[in-house]
């Protein structure tokens, strides 16, 4: 009896020694790398998740791991753990937020199909490091180009001749603006306009300079007869029932029509506010441009016009022909047209 009960015991150590035997034969060593930090843990655990849950070791959803979470553990195992972190991309204006298990921002872009131009602006560096709780600002920036002309009225050219009387002048040369193209430049950042410069300069059309021929030749002034009259009354135009008529072409223009220069060819006068003269002997006329024919200061009676002094000249004006100045606000020098109207010389040059 006594003997049995011996051989029990010693059966039963054995037993229990097998066991341990056993479990120390299952238990592993396993390296945990959690985001770069090492945990070395010793386990019975079969698989990573049991593992996992024996460390007290969370993986999330966004985290990315080396192996599969049902995969048989064995000893000297290593378990790596690339955990997401939260990064904010506000891309031209619209805000994103998003998990990432990229090491670094452009990684991290390129994941996300986020494509940079060279004129895109970036808060951080390409190759900077994604930290966790990062915002990334990334400014739209776009460029747009707009050509502007300006035309530039080159000075008058003035050469004396004594082909015209002197006082006279006449266009020997049309003059033409000079044409400037420039180009502006305006900069905009995600939609919204910054800045407007001026980034380029071109000469489209040099122009050509207006040239006026400025009259030299002296003229024979007429004697001019004066009329007395009483002190009391006002003076009354010459008398001219002896002056014979003829007939003139009128036509009419503006004191800014093409080629002008708003001040009449005789006495540089500026008319470009004023169509009327104020002569000594004749009171308020008309101002009129006439030919070579009609020294300046003449004062011609024109049917339908009135009393009109000759004070300008002009390249086409020549012959009967003559051009009645008129307020562009009042009357169009284009519906005034030709009109053949009668016409007597009260007075020959000044």
């Amino acid at each position: 009896m006594k003997r049995d009960l011996i051989a029990f015991i010693m059966s039963l150590g054995l037993i229990v020694v097998g066991i341990y035997a056993n479990m120390q034969s299952n238990l592993k060593e396993v390296n945990i790398i959690d985001n770069g930090e090492l945990i070395t843990f010793t386990t019975h655990g079969q698989t990573v998740i049991e593992v996992l849950q024996e460390a007290e070791v969370r993986v999330g959803n966004f985290d990315e791991m080396n192996v599969d979470l049902e995969q048989e553990v064995y000893d000297g195992m290593e378990i790596e753990i690339n955990r997401a972190q939260q990064v904010v991309i506000n891309d031209g204006g619209l805000r994103s937020l998003v998990m990432t298990t990229e090491s670094t921002v452009d990684e991290l872009l390129n994941e996300r199909d986020i494509e940079i131009s060279s004129d895109d602006e970036l808060s951080v560096a390409p190759t900077a490091y994604v930290r966790d709780g990062m915002e990334i600002d990334l400014t739209r920036v776009e460029y747009l180009f707009e050509e502007e002309y300006e035309e530039i009225h080159l000075p008058t050219h003035y050469v004396e001749t004594e082909e015209l009387l002197k006082g006279e002048r006449e266009v020997r040369t049309e003059g033409t603006p000079r044409i400037i193209q420039r180009t502006m430049k305006s900069t905009l950042k995600n939609g919204e306009l910054v800045t407007t410069d001026e980034s380029e300069i071109y000469v489209v059309d040099e122009g050509v300079r207006e040239v006026i021929a400025v009259g030299t030749k002296e003229m024979v002034i007429a004697p001019v007869v004066t009329l007395s009259t009483p002190a009391s009354t006002p003076t009354p135009k010459p008398d001219t029932s002896d002056r014979s008529s003829f007939t003139v072409n009128v036509t009419a223009y503006v004191a800014d029509c093409p080629g002008c220069t708003g001040r009449v060819a005789c006495t540089g006068r500026d008319v470009s506010s004023d169509i009327y003269y104020s002569d000594k002997s004749f009171g308020t006329v008309r101002i009129v441009a006439a030919g070579s024919d009609y020294p300046c200061g003449t004062i011609l009676d024109i049917s339908d016009v009135g009393t009109a002094i000759v004070l300008d000249r002009g390249g086409k004006v020549t012959g009967n022909i003559v051009d009645l100045l008129v307020d562009e606000n009042k009357t169009n020098p284009w519906h005034f047209g030709r009109r053949s109207l009668e016409a007597r010389v009260l007075r020959t040059g000044w």
